[in-house]
């Protein structure tokens, strides 16, 4: 079974660090990124399940990140974190599609906490989506976590 990818994106080396440790002891697969353009590369290039998005970097801010992978893949779960304990920026990424914020420091707990539950969530609505379905005249496949359009099945005679 393939390892569920994670995208880590903090403009501190240490919080990647540990956040990739911890993760990859605990089956994922993960990718960091220390800037929000490496981290919209690295996203587009890996398709990652969740995305764990610092609000506050110096090349982008991560409310522009985050409105950047949800028009991509709105599926993804992204998991904003942020040092500090901001109503408007949090109100922001909420608006933007965030699935949910953690303060830093990051402890092993809440990040697994946290982790866990979006990954059962993700595991939920897989289970929900049916395998194809039709938009007008398109017909779609859920695959690699996003719908793509596929080529209608063929009538029978």
């Amino acid at each position: 079974m393939a390892k569920t990818k994670v995208l880590v994106v903090d403009d501190e080396k240490d919080v990647c660090e540990f956040a990739k440790d911890f993760l990859e002891q605990n089956n994922y697969k993960v990718f960091t990124a220390q800037s929000g353009g490496e981290a919209l590369t690295l996203f587009n290039y890996e398709h990652p399940a969740i995305v764990l998005l610092d609000i506050k970097m110096d090349d982008m801010n991560g409310t522009e990140v985050l409105k950047q992978i949800k028009e991509s893949d709105n599926e993804v779960k992204v998991i904003m974190v942020t040092g500090y304990d901001d109503e408007k920026w949090i109100s922001e990424a909420r608006r933007l599609g965030a699935d949910d914020y953690v303060a830093k420091p990051l402890t092993t707990k809440y990040l697994a906490d946290i982790v866990l539950q979006k990954m059962s969530t993700l595991a939920r609505r897989s289970k929900e989506k049916s395998e194809t379905k039709k938009e007008g005249s398109a017909y779609f496949k859920w695959e690699d976590g996003k719908w793509q359009e596929i080529l209608p099945p063929k009538e029978e005679s």
